[in-house]
């Protein structure tokens, strides 16, 4: 076979793959447009989805919050001090393991 014989079928191939990727492309960009258009609609339609709220530290969901906040901090820093007595009972039991391990055995 020559490149002259197969040219024709590789013109053909590659010109496939250049229509099938401009029309998933083409359809891509619609898609996008359609999307934008859609989310543009609602936001300008619609007041529902956004609520401005002015919050002060006698706010009562903000007194709720920051209570929320520090009752959970409370717990991490207990959970912690567990943690940290916890590692030095480890490093006791494994010091007390290595020294009766010394002993000899009768």
């Amino acid at each position: 076979m020559h490149l002259e014989d197969i040219k024709p079928a590789i013109n053909r191939s590659v010109l496939m793959l250049y229509r099938v990727f401009a029309i998933v492309t083409l359809y891509a960009v619609l898609a996008g447009v359609v999307m934008f258009a859609f989310g543009s609609a609602f936001y300008a339609g619609s007041k529902t989805w956004v609520a401005p709220v002015i919050l002060s530290q006698g706010d009562k969901e903000a007194l709720d919050l920051t209570s929320k906040t520090l009752s959970t901090q409370n717990t991490v820093d207990d959970l912690k001090l567990d943690m940290a007595k916890l590692e030095d009972t480890i490093g006791e039991a494994q010091l007390h393991k290595a020294k009766l391990e010394t002993l000899p055995r009768h």
